[in-house]
């Protein structure tokens, strides 16, 4: 572990999302980059990846992580993360009262100064309880560390607010060079060819960048995605879909699955600035 930086929000689903020891989680988590192809065009400003546990969603999540590279020590890149809240009711948002998250790879440190500001929003609260048994936040860091290295975290954990207010939060935080991950799964324990026709209708609307649409899709984390896709419309980045799968390609089970797919946001040369 590095250095605490005070309060620190312990790992909640080492041992049940992703292996709970360092070498063994640093492992899996290399092994599913390396089984990926490389990314062939530039590094993307904004991912929605899945965060199922690593068997099911992994090698999707790693299609879009390959994609990220490394960042200066001396200069650690941002990112701020919408997660949906799965385990406790939540109106706004919730940043959370710690100081670092810590998952079984060391101890990432928060940007302060940018929670600070969230925190003096009147819908976003400093609660602990949605974030402490939160996976679908949590699950991502492991991949982040062994990718973006060296990075601050701003954990923008969701419950209920409009898409257009959770993106004017996220943009409070945003500056050129920074990373924004929507954490989302899509649909929900239908058959394989009810789940496929579903998800389809959701990689169109991310494809479209229609916010709209994305809100009637079964997907877990759809208001997070939807806020991406109102700052990716207003400032011109390009969506792409890397990987799509579902459970039942891992398990064998086809009669009642779970989709997920990893997209990757690109900026035009005017929306990098």
């Amino acid at each position: 572990m590095s250095q605490s930086h005070g309060r620190v929000r312990p790992p909640a689903v080492a041992g049940l999302f992703y292996p709970e020891e360092a070498d063994a989680l640093r492992g899996a988590v290399r092994s599913l980059l390396e089984s990926v192809p490389p990314p062939i065009a530039a590094p993307p400003v904004a991912l929605a990846v899945p965060h199922a546990g690593y068997v099911y969603s992994g090698l999707t999540a790693a299609h879009a992580y390959r994609a990220l590279p490394a960042a200066d020590p001396d200069h650690p890149r941002r990112v701020i993360v919408l997660s949906p809240s799965h385990r406790v009711f939540l109106e706004g948002v919730s940043v959370g009262d710690w100081e670092a998250f810590a998952t079984p790879l060391g101890e990432i440190p928060l940007d302060w100064e940018a929670v600070e500001r969230l925190a003096q929003e009147p819908d976003v609260q400093r609660t602990a309880a949605p974030h402490r048994q939160e996976h679908a936040l949590e699950v991502h860091l492991p991949f982040l560390q062994e990718t973006v290295g060296a990075f601050r975290l701003v954990p923008l954990v969701h419950g209920r607010i409009a898409h257009q207010r959770l993106a004017a939060l996220a943009l409070l935080s945003w500056r050129p060079g920074d990373l924004l991950i929507a954490s989302t799964d899509l649909s929900h324990f239908h058959p394989d060819h009810e789940a496929r026709r579903l998800d389809a209708q959701c990689h169109q609307a991310v494809l479209s960048l229609d916010a709209a649409a994305m809100n009637q899709c079964e997907a877990c984390g759809r208001t997070g995605v939807s806020a991406l896709l109102e700052i990716a419309r207003e400032r011109g980045w390009r969506p792409e879909k890397l990987h799509d799968r579902n459970s039942g390609e891992v398990t064998g089970d086809r009669s009642s699955v779970v989709g997920y797919a990893s997209y990757v946001f690109h900026a035009s040369e005017e929306g990098r600035a």
